[in-house]
């Protein structure tokens, strides 16, 4: 009687602490054997005991999965790490795992062994929807997705409150897409490489791949990123489309981003949409020919914007370092750069005509042309820089006249 009692209470002990395993549930780590309704199983019994932690696990092996798994609020999946746990998903017009509130997916691969073709690749749904706040995504990575993480196309979805942390590996179209979040998202340690049968400047990814893809949403905070081979790192969307099936302007917080790196794109960080703020510190940014390191051109900057300690190398002609140009006016709009490097820009700093509240200092352009500033761009203070450039007559340019509120002092300026 004894023993029955102690078993019965290891059981539930377990039960509770160390929650349900998909091979209970008939999932069969051969690659071949359709696992989906085991997995859903799984989530479901998990989310039907109260005293449960709602954990699932996954063990190591290889789980195909060929119909959708709909993750329930506060289910932890859990596998054995992206080298340890793989999911196979073969078909590319399902969502092959959905996150409701609260969700954590932890320790897993996912690969789809049919679009590794990297030229011509096949569109396919996200590998993952967020549906929920509060999403967690850590220690997985992506082989072969189309796109890897999102909230629904089209629709505004409060996935905010997110965190994303310790993914790697490559798609083909985006990595992370977020609209709609209405509380702040941390990315960290993403490294988005390359992979499949063509690793090249042909390849689909490398012309249109964007990394980190947002709409409208309530600011992001990033450290520590990587992308290399890819149209576009960051970019904050002009638009997205409303309650009322409406395009309007994008809004945020801020965008706080630190120490992050990106190599061999043609646009590194591109801040649009309708107002918000930017805080770009410590990074390094690789453009390709023809594009741009970093463009702000918001309607307006409400909360502050900020480049530091960040080098931009451009790789090729007509490459331009910075670009800054404000939609409109507000009182709040300031931007402030100090201790940028450009190398080989053309030009390596351009302020389009409705640039506004502008101060740039200990700053090093290089290139073929230095500073480009528009005819009707106002309250400017460009001081204590090192302009290097091979152009002549192209070191600061300046239609403006002597305006009162733009201040031009103390920098050196040499043509090589």
């Amino acid at each position: 009687m004894l023993k029955t009692i102690a078993i019965a209470i290891l059981f539930i002990f377990a039960s509770c602490c160390y929650g349900v395993s998909v091979t209970d549930f008939g999932a069969v780590a051969d690659g071949k054997t359709d696992s989906s309704a085991a997995f859903n199983a799984a989530i479901k019994a998990a989310g039907e005991d109260g005293d449960n932690t709602r954990l699932v696990t996954v063990p190591a092996g290889k789980y195909l999965i060929d119909s959708p798994v709909e993750i329930s609020i506060g289910t932890h999946l859990k596998g054995a790490g992206k080298k340890g746990t793989t999911i196979i998903i073969n078909r590319h017009d399902f969502v092959p795992f959905t996150m409701g509130h609260s969700v954590r997916v932890e320790g897993m691969g996912f690969t789809y062994p049919n679009n590794l073709e990297t030229i011509k690749p096949k569109k396919a749904e996200p590998t993952i929807l967020l549906t929920g706040i509060n999403p967690e995504v850590v220690d997985v990575s992506f082989d072969g997705s189309w796109t890897c993480i999102s909230t629904p196309e089209g629709v505004e979805t409060n996935a905010g409150g997110g965190l994303f942390r310790d993914i790697n590996g490559w798609s083909h179209y985006r990595g992370i897409v977020i609209s709609g979040a209405k509380d702040i998202n941390k990315f960290e340690n993403i490294h988005w490489f390359v992979g499949g049968t063509t690793v090249s400047g042909e390849a689909y990814y490398a012309q249109n791949r964007v990394c980190f893809d947002f709409g409208n949403v309530d600011g992001v905070m990033m450290d520590h990123c990587f992308v290399i081979l890819a149209k576009t790192f960051f970019q904050q969307r002009d638009n997205y489309t409303n309650a009322e099936g409406e395009e309007a302007a994008t809004g945020c917080l801020p965008h706080m981003i630190s120490n992050c790196w990106c190599e061999h794109v043609k646009y590194g960080y591109i801040f649009r949409g309708g107002s918000g703020g930017v805080v770009l510190d410590g990074c390094q940014v690789l453009i390709n020919e023809g594009g741009t390191g970093i463009e702000i051109t918001p309607m307006a900057i409400h909360y502050n914007a900020t480049v530091t300690n960040t080098q931009v190398r451009c790789l090729g002609k007509g490459v331009t370092g910075l670009y800054y140009e404000p939609k409109a006016n507000h009182p709040w709009t300031r931007f402030s750069v100090n201790g940028l490097q450009v190398a080989d820009g053309d030009p390596c700093v351009k302020l389009g005509s409705n640039a506004y509240n502008f101060n740039m200092s200990d700053s090093h352009l290089f290139g073929m042309k230095g500073l480009i500033i528009e005819k009707g761009a106002d309250r400017l203070l460009i001081h204590d820089n090192i302009i290097d450039h091979r152009e002549k007559n192209f070191g600061i340019v300046d239609p403006n006249g002597k305006k009162s509120s733009i201040i031009i002092r103390d920098n050196l300026v040499t043509q090589l």
